[in-house]
Order: structure tokens, then sequence, then C-alpha cells
């Protein structure tokens, strides 16, 4: 009698011990971008620790195949990497890390999500779109490195 593997897709908080399986998702995603920081497991887990229950992955036959990295300011939600596995797309997984994400981000009271998508992604733009999320045209987003603290 042959073992059954199970294939069903499995929500899953992520935690540090995750770290380098989103990694190779996120690093392997057309788009994402990845600082330094994001690799660095003291950082993952303090992000998740000032962020709890926002961050997810999607599991399917104990392979991690997707992975939603988020946050808020108590004002705002921020969704700063998601990636599903090549051959697990249009499944239905990055819908599944989206809406978790927003229920938790609603339950916190926070009323709005921004998704920082690289204007290049035009995957990323159609998957945000095809899930309700709307492109923004009216504000510019500026940044600033700052060098390491000494």
């Amino acid at each position: 009698m042959s073992a059954v593997v199970d294939d069903q897709p499995e929500l899953v908080l992520l935690t540090a011990s995750d770290l380098q399986e989103a990694l190779a998702l996120w690093q392997t995603a057309e788009g994402v971008v990845l600082r330094d920081e994001d690799r660095s497991p003291q950082a993952f887990e303090a992000f998740l620790a000032r962020n709890p229950g926002l961050s997810w992955g999607v599991r399917r036959g104990g392979r991690l195949v997707g992975a939603v990295l988020a946050g808020q300011d108590g004002r705002r939600g921020y969704i700063y990497h998601l990636a599903v596995a090549d051959d697990c797309r249009r499944c239905g997984v990055g819908r599944m890390l989206v809406e978790r994400m927003e229920r938790e981000l609603i339950a916190l009271g926070i009323r709005k999500a921004h998704a920082y998508v690289v204007n290049r992604n035009l995957r990323a733009q159609l998957f945000w779109k095809k899930v309700g999320w709307i492109s923004r045209d009216e504000i510019v987003l500026f940044s600033r490195n700052f060098p390491p603290a000494p």
C-alpha cells in the first residue's frame, strides 16, 4: 500500500525557521528586490516580532510554495515581498496569502494597505489588480538609504 502525499495547500504563519525557503522563493521571483538586511535571520525574526500574524506562507506537500512578508505601522499595512513558486502559480496560492494577510490587517483596525511593486514587473501588477487592488498614479515614492549604524 503506497502512502498518499498531502498535496493540499496549507496556510501557515511564517516563522524565523522559514527564512531560507522564503528567500529562495523571493530570490527567484521576477521583480522582487531584496536588500542585504532581507537576508539576515536576525532582521527577519525582528520584523516578524514587530508584525505578528501578518507574514504568511503556503505549504504544499511540506514545501513552501508561496510567501508574503507584510507589516504595519498602526495606520497602514505594507506588503514588501510576495512570491509563489512557478509550478504553483494560477492555483490560488497568491490569492490565499493576500486574503489572509488582509483579514489580519483588518482585525488590527488597518483600513488601507500598500503593496510595493517594481515598475517593470507587469506580472505582479496584473496579479494585484486581479485581487482587487488599485494602482496609484497620484503619488511618487521617495527613498533614501542610510549608512549602517556604527
